[in-house]
């Protein structure tokens, strides 16, 4: 029975993953370089690298997530999961990411903007828990 879901967020400079439990919990984190001169599939294989490596160290298993998140900047696509462009990251142009990541990781996926992503994530469980209205500024 899934227990954990993957939270991704593909910066620039980094990508950051963090394991959360249904208590919404961070369990434990990964994070690696995004190799931005890499083209997409090296930023799609660091993406996995860094869900990889925040599983591992919960020791979690395939059969215990639920699906990974995505939280990436754009323009996007979100009804069919595609990065239109990344200005920070050259020729990152339509690439499907959401699948291509769910195929990767072999679990579903959603994709969402960063900062929609970062605010829903303190709205739930982060400083905005519990207030009625809350304001995040990137």
């Amino acid at each position: 029975m899934p227990k954990y879901c993957i939270g991704i967020d593909l910066g620039g400079t980094s990508v950051k993953a963090a394991l959360v439990d249904a208590k919404m919990a961070i369990c434990a984190r990964g994070k690696v370089p995004t190799p931005a001169d890499g083209g997409a599939d090296a930023v799609i294989e660091a993406m996995a690298v860094a869900a990889e490596e925040a599983a591992a160290g919960q020791g979690a298993g395939a059969d215990e997530m639920l699906g990974v998140g995505i939280g990436s900047p754009g323009p996007l696509d979100l009804e069919n999961g595609i990065v239109i462009g990344m200005p920070n990251i050259p020729g990152f142009e339509r690439v499907p990411i959401r699948d291509r990541l769910a195929e990767r990781l072999a679990m579903p996926a959603v994709l969402e903007n960063d900062a929609n992503a970062a605010a829903l994530g303190e709205s739930l469980a982060g400083s905005g828990k519990g207030v009625r209205d809350m304001v995040l500024l990137t």
